[in-house]
């Protein structure tokens, strides 16, 4: 196995986090082992925040990988090309390249989103999206866009039920079990607690407490958020609207995610160093004085508001 030829330029690259994957894939196994045990380790380094979708021209220097430079804040089109010089890299094994498929991702070199068409030697031919898989590998989740896919119809399907032993194989589940799992028996405790002598709001505030055990701490805002959409949906159900704030430091680009539980009146805040914690009204408007951004205009209309209704 040759090394990528490329070198370190400063702390936010990862070149020799890619390199140390190539160096140690499993040896002697079944190529489907050798590109899941790729796709999930590739799937801890990357990050797609939204702030490269929402400021392209603003960021797009940062993440080339011209000069020997990879950096872990990618485009679906980076990750997918260096997706291909990874697997195309396995002698023949299979084969790989960046396509466009449907989605509603917007990149940096137009409105189409790009994944993998992979075909192994024996023939089958399916399509990985680690863009979309990213919060869930980072969270410990189990993927839902590794084969699982067939835009058009075109390719083969690899059942969710197929992965898991490969997972368990070479210990890419965290902790011994999908947090899938860790998920739905939060949701079955909290469903099952007792919350007589407690307000909407005490309820609220103590499911997110406990939520809180199942956040771990990831690459970029972009995964933290989807994240967090997904235990809101399914464990508390509870309306919420969210707002992307950033600010501009002198080396990077500062980002955090505001979310208004409108039932409840109840103000939280999420950043990837910090996690997620609650905040309020004041708080949020403080920060906007004080230098943080956002392009939504109807977060200035919900901060005046009591309760949305």
């Amino acid at each position: 196995m040759e090394k990528v030829n490329i070198k370190d330029i400063n702390d936010s690259n990862i070149v020799s986090d890619i390199n140390l994957i190539l160096f140690n894939i499993p040896e002697n196994v079944p190529t489907l082992d050798k590109v899941r045990w790729l796709y999930i380790k590739l799937g801890e380094l990357f990050s797609y925040d939204y702030r490269v979708a929402s400021f392209p021209e603003e960021v797009s220097k940062k993440l080339t990988f011209e000069d020997n430079y990879i950096g872990s804040f990618q485009t679906c089109v980076q990750i997918s090309q260096i997706m291909d010089i990874v697997l195309n890299s396995l002698g023949g094994e299979c084969k790989s390249k960046t396509i466009e498929c449907p989605g509603d991702f917007r990149g940096i070199y137009g409105a189409a989103h790009r994944a993998n068409e992979v075909e192994f030697s024996s023939g089958e031919k399916y399509v990985l999206d680690l863009t979309l898989d990213l919060y869930l590998i980072q969270s410990g989740c189990q993927t839902k866009h590794f084969g699982y896919t067939s835009p058009n119809g075109e390719y083969d399907i690899l059942p969710l039920i197929e992965c898991e032993p490969i997972d368990k194989k070479y210990g890419l589940i965290k902790n011994g079990e999908y947090t899938d799992k860790k998920i739905n028996d939060l949701k079955s405790r909290l469903n099952n607690t007792d919350y007589t002598n407690m307000t909407e709001e005490e309820i609220l505030e103590y499911k997110i407490k406990e939520l809180n055990s199942l956040i771990p701490k990831f690459r970029g805002s972009h995964e933290g958020k989807l994240y967090l959409e997904k235990l809101f949906i399914e464990v508390l159900k509870s309306r919420f609207k969210e707002y992307n704030l950033t600010q501009q430091r002198e080396d990077r680009m500062q980002l955090a995610t505001v979310f208004n539980f409108v039932d409840d009146g109840l103000w939280y805040i999420y950043s990837p160093n910090l996690g997620l914690m609650k905040t309020s009204k004041e708080n949020v408007k403080a920060l906007l004085n004080s230098g943080w951004q956002t392009r939504s205009q109807s977060i200035y209309d919900d901060l005046e508001e009591s309760k949305t209704l």
